[in-house]
Formats: C-alpha cells, sequence, structure tokens
C-alpha cells in the first residue's frame, strides 16, 4: 500500500470522526444556548453555518455542479 492511499484513507477517517462529532455535540450546545437564544434563530444558525461550510468545501475542492442547465 502506497503511503498516499494510507493518507487518503485516514483523511476519509478523519472526516467521518469530524462529521459524527460535531453531530452528537450539536445536542449538547443547543442545549446549553436555548434559555439564551430563541430556538428559531438557533435552528437557523445551525443550518447556515452547515450551508456555509459546504460551499466552502465544495468552493475548494473544485466539485463541479451536476445539473448545469438548470443554474440560472
Amino acid at each position: 500500500m502506497d503511503i498516499l492511499d494510507r493518507v487518503n484513507r485516514m483523511s476519509i477517517y478523519f472526516q467521518l470522526f469530524l462529521a459524527s462529532f460535531f453531530w452528537g455535540s450539536n445536542i449538547i450546545v443547543m442545549k446549553s444556548l436555548l434559555p439564551h437564544i430563541p430556538f428559531l434563530f438557533l435552528a437557523f444558525l445551525r443550518v447556515f453555518l452547515s450551508f456555509l461550510c459546504l460551499g466552502i468545501y465544495i468552493y475548494f475542492r473544485h466539485i463541479p455542479n451536476p445539473c448545469p442547465e438548470k443554474r440560472n
């Protein structure tokens, strides 16, 4: 096995770890912030930050648009 294959596989496992960590810690953060911030704003923030992170990831990884004819 090549060293680059090993690094790529570790990167996938690290990304999976990060995704599960943030998904699991979301409950703790939401419970602790709920007395101070309204629920709908917290839900909006969660979706907005996820969208922002996904957009940055797509932009820097140069992932092409699968449906370019639907872009308006």
